[in-house]
């Protein structure tokens, strides 16, 4: 497991995706709402490794947009999964099923914005040394 979160793809764009797609479970019609806990705890686990990796590692000079990355790519995950719905509903008219590409890539990228967004103001405040989380970094 720590070899993964030395792996930076991982922790910038795989492991953020992948949390997006689960926190999904934790909404409607499924309401497993206890899965949110763990999903943002991981994401929270994720800012705290960029962030102490962001000087050492993955560049000599430092850099928020790793944080926007790993907003970018949970928000994607999340609207990805959660917005399937769009493009079903696309599919009741032979009209519209030429929409359906734009629906279900181009309105999660664009949402997924906001996600980076707010990671990348949430990047700026963590803690660089964050003792509770010492342990897994």
């Amino acid at each position: 497991m720590l070899s993964l979160l030395n792996n930076k793809f991982f922790v910038i764009f795989l492991a953020p995706f992948i949390l997006g797609a689960i926190t999904i479970i934790g909404f409607p019609p499924y309401n497993l709402t206890f899965i949110n806990f763990f999903s943002f705890s991981i994401l929270l686990l994720l800012i705290f490794v960029v962030k102490k990796r962001t000087q050492s590692r993955y560049r000599k000079k430092r850099s928020n947009r790793y944080f926007f990355y790993l907003g970018c790519a949970f928000g994607f995950g999340f609207f990805l999964c959660g917005n399937y719905w769009i493009s079903i509903s696309l599919t009741h008219d032979e009209m519209f099923k030429g929409l359906i590409p734009f629906a279900l890539i181009l309105i999660p990228l664009f949402l997924s914005l906001f996600f980076g967004l707010a990671i990348l103001l949430v990047g700026a405040f963590a803690e660089k040394n964050m003792y509770f989380f010492s342990f897994f970094l």
